[in-house]
């Protein structure tokens, strides 16, 4: 299984971070969150699947999910702002 990433592109444009300048480790730690979750998505969830495709170990990749506030279960991203 491979994962790809269709929207790489980041923004650093005022208006996204709600006027606030964007640091770099937010805008990692968004992408990281953003591949996670289309990676348990194209596993339908299963951890060590998505690990797989990430090129992680299952515990880096539970160690990342927690931190980062994230669940088992396959989550849709969040909707982009308009």
């Amino acid at each position: 299984m491979s994962i790809t990433v269709m929207d790489t592109s980041l923004s650093l444009q005022a208006e996204e971070s709600g006027g606030q300048g964007s640091s770099l480790p937010l805008l990692v730690r968004d992408f990281e969150r953003r591949l996670i979750v289309e990676a348990l998505a194209a596993s339908r969830g299963s951890q060590r699947r998505a690990a797989v495709a990430l090129g992680v170990s299952p515990t880096t990749l539970s160690m990342k999910m927690k931190r980062l506030g994230l669940r088992g279960e396959p989550q849709s991203p969040s909707p982009e702002r308009s």
